[in-house]
């Protein structure tokens, strides 16, 4: 068996199965990019879409309507551009807050750190693999495989492999003393949950009269507001009903205002398309008037005690201290949080016992390893496409001859093109089944969820994208050669050693796909295109039906997920495929620029946390990083060059180190408020409203039974686009929500107060204002349908 054949003869060349992928590809990017300017100005509903729910629900802003949002696209894709170069780390703060802001500069670090590493590979590695004398042809010609074992220019990779790990480590660094700039701003700006703590698994065998007695005299007179968490399901599940019925009964007098003469009817059965035929208005007051008395009787009875509680203290100095002591010396008991926003609160997880939790841990680490398994069959399966000429040659597969044969472009086309398609189609899966997945750990905060989702999926692509499809790659390529390496093992170490750096193509395939594919069609959002506009037009009726169309909840598991496996790529093949960073440095450009008009002008970010993801986006990095120098030991091990081989060692076990103790230095920084900044709180006399709205922060029963108010889960769609983003804090204008700004200082500035329901009391009803006068203004029924109810009027 000739095993010196030349690649030519084995499989299709590596160039026209990139050519095959980046025709579609390029075309796509063209479509889009020219669709585009031509769509958005005639579609501010999907590509400006805050401006234009701020349009249609009307702005509380004192500044002006429109003074918090990014300012109006320009028409031009060149003015487009420069706009958005044009903002600075502030202004993305100001405007999507400090979540958004971290991972736009995660982008832009990953788009410095491809640019740096590829001056060093195309001046340096790519001349020394191209003169390399293993005779390999096409892209695998400019990367290592084409190095002859035991060639000393390989001392060249070896340098590089030092200089991209230290230039990683460096820019990591700079990106987590960032990081712990916007906690500490987050943390001292004056909202709930800074005054507020979480206390979990409280003795199963202690009442609620009892513990609210032990705390009240444990904490005496700091504290303000003692909440005992109770069951919330029953709760939560009437105040959807009851938000559902005010949302029917807003589209019936939407419907009304537009036809007076004819009074609007629905079916009762499922989703209105059969059923007794009602008359809307009717209906839905009727629905109403019955949830509320189903809340007001559910208030008057005691639900089960959650064994949680969620304390709020007169001062941040205070909560902050609280947050640090343990309440007991025994540590399985009364464990003390800090306390998440209110919609970042998963309230039925508080109550959840601490064995529970670790079971709950367990199994679902072991779920997360069998979904990664199960995934290696599909990923295997794919690796095996990019390679269909061997496959077709291997013993058993020669039915595959035909398709291979057929014609060489479509083989380079189904070799080129769809291994990447299909890859990225499974890829889009895999972070909501990994969000799912870490929502059943009984984690206290959705923000924690997704920060657990971020690590799984990144464990995902290590195993199944990386390793897995890297080793599948390499055998398939030779699965013609399988039974000559089964009598001579120690081969084996030579066709890891070429073959592995060989992979790059597919890697440069996803990538490029990515970048000129993906990229743009999430900028036309074309999916959202069509959806919008057909909701808008069958389906929306009242202001909040168009409101809730126009909306587009984002979450950063889903951001981060791609860009870790580019991540990955690049920290892996900067020194053994350096062409490879031609593709990296163009996704993370592209990506950089769709991100952050995506951010600034459409997405909705349902909860703010202070870049509460980011130290879990750096230990990914640091073990992406690791993971990049055991492949080059291996390589160069492989090769027969013991010496470099070695000292990639001393690297390794430094960079292990080094990212220990940046999470170690930085995490309790992170997470706590130095004294110079606590000592910079609570610097002025608490407001009695704001005291007040302390109290009433994290009561579970806000809503009464009394009045037609929607809850502010429903409203969340329209506290963003009137939001004010400021040291990386969303000051909601809803009060209740999770981010409220506290005391006069805000008023002092130009800056309004929280606006909406006031609360008087234990049972929190009062006048409205605010937020739904505006609503009212611009053509909501709502606020006059609650006057006439409240006069005894129909």
């Amino acid at each position: 068996m000739d095993l010196e054949a030349p690649p030519s003869e084995l499989e299709i060349p590596s160039a026209s199965q990139f050519l095959a992928a980046f025709y579609p590809a390029i075309a796509t990017a063209i479509i889009c990019l020219v669709a585009f300017p031509l769509l958005r100005p005639h579609s501010p509903d999907v590509y400006d879409a805050k401006r234009e729910r701020v349009r249609l629900g009307g702005s509380t802003h004192q500044r002006g309507d429109l003074a918090n949002i990014p300012p109006e696209l320009p028409k031009f894709t060149v003015d487009w551009l420069r706009l958005l170069a044009s903002f600075s780390d502030d202004d993305i703060l100001r405007f999507v807050g400090a979540d958004g802001l971290m991972f736009i500069r995660y982008l832009r670090v990953c788009f410095q750190a491809s640019c740096l590493m590829l001056v060093y590979g195309l001046c340096v590695l790519v001349p020394i693999n191209a003169s390399g004398t293993n005779k390999a042809t096409q892209f695998e010609r400019f990367s290592a495989s084409n190095v002859a074992d035991g060639s000393q220019t390989l001392w060249a990779h070896f340098a590089g492999a030092y200089l991209f790990s230290f230039l990683l480590m460096y820019l990591l660094y700079r990106e987590y003393q960032r990081y712990v700039e916007l906690r500490q701003q987050y943390m001292k700006s004056p909202t709930v949950q800074s005054y507020s703590i979480v206390i979990r698994d409280i003795p199963k065998d202690v009442d609620q009269d009892t513990v609210e007695r032990y705390l009240t005299s444990l904490l005496g007179d700091e504290s303000i507001a003692i909440h005992l968490v109770e069951d919330p399901r029953p709760y939560d599940k009437l105040i959807e009903e009851k938000d559902r019925a005010l949302f029917g009964l807003e589209s019936a007098r939407a419907k009304m205002a537009r036809n007076p003469t004819a009074r609007p009817m629905h079916k009762v059965g499922f989703m209105g398309l059969w059923g007794e035929k009602v008359d809307s208005l009717g209906h839905y007051e009727k629905e109403v008037a019955e949830v509320n008395g189903r809340i007001k009787e559910l208030r008057s009875k005691e639900q089960g005690f959650a064994h949680a509680a969620i304390v709020t203290f007169e001062t941040i100095r205070v909560a902050t201290a609280f947050q640090n002591i343990p309440m007991q010396q025994q540590v399985r008991f009364m464990k003390v949080l800090p306390a998440p926003a209110r919609t970042d609160l998963l309230w039925g997880n508080l109550g959840e016992p601490a064995v529970a939790r670790w079971v709950r841990s367990l199994l679902v680490a072991g779920v997360v390893f069998f979904v990664i398994f199960c995934y290696i069959i599909p990923i295997t399966f794919v690796a095996s496409l990019a390679n269909l000429n061997a496959l077709a040659r291997t013993k058993g597969l020669g039915w595959l001859q035909p398709v291979a044969d057929y014609n060489p472009d479509f083989t380079a086309f189904l070799q080129g093109f769809v291994p990447p398609l299909i890859t990225s189609i499974f890829f889009s899966m895999v972070p909501t089944l990994m969000a799912f997945l870490a929502r059943q750990e009984s984690l206290p905060a959705e923000s924690d969820v997704q920060s657990t989702a971020i690590w799984y999926v990144f464990l995902f692509v290590l195993f199944d994208y990386f390793l897995v499809y890297t080793i599948a790659g390499s055998v398939a390529a030779k699965m013609d050669l399988l039974k000559h390496y089964a009598e001579s093992p120690a081969e084996i170490v030579n066709l890891f050693a070429t073959s592995l750096p060989a992979q790059s193509t597919f890697f440069m395939n996803l990538i490029m796909l990515a970048a000129l594919s993906m990229q743009p069609i999430e900028l036309l959002r074309v999916g959202p295109l069509f959806v919008t506009k057909l909701k808008r037009r069958f389906l929306a009726s009242s202001i909040y039906d168009h409101l809730r169309a126009m909306t587009d909840d984002v979450y950063f598991h889903e951001l981060y997920a791609f860009p870790m496996l580019v991540f990955l790529v690049m920290c892996a093949y900067a020194s053994l495929a350096p062409f490879l960073m031609v593709f990296v440095l163009a996704y993370y450009g592209i990506s950089y620029v769709v991100s952050l008009n995506q951010l600034l002008y459409i997405y909705n970010v349902p909860f703010h946390t202070g870049a509460k993801q980011f130290p879990t986006v750096f230990r990914c990095s640091m073990v992406a990083i690791v993971i990049s120098q055991l492949l080059m030991i291996g390589v160069l091990g492989l090769k027969r060059m013991a010496i470099p081989s070695t000292l990639m060692i001393p690297l390794v076990a430094f960079t292990v180190w080094w990212g220990y103790e940046m999470s170690h230095q930085f995490r309790f920084v992170g997470n706590t408020l130095t004294l110079e900044n606590l000592l910079a709180t609570d610097s002025a006399d608490m407001p009695t409203d704001t005291r007040e709205a302390l109290k009433q922060a994290y009561q579970l029963h806000q809503d009464a039974g009394e009045g037609m108010e929607l809850s502010h889960k429903a409203l969340q769609p329209l506290t963003e686009p009137f939001a004010i983003t400021r040291d990386g804090l969303l000051d909601s204008l809803v009060e209740g929500s999770d981010d409220v700004e506290l005391g006069e200082e805000a008023k002092e500035e130009g800056m309004p107060r929280p606006l909406g329901r006031e609360r008087k009391g234990e049972e929190g009803t009062g006048a409205e204002k605010g937020l739904l006068e505006k609503l009212t203004a611009r053509g909501s029924q709502i606020l006059n349908m609650a006057k006439r109810e409240s006069n005894g009027g129909k």
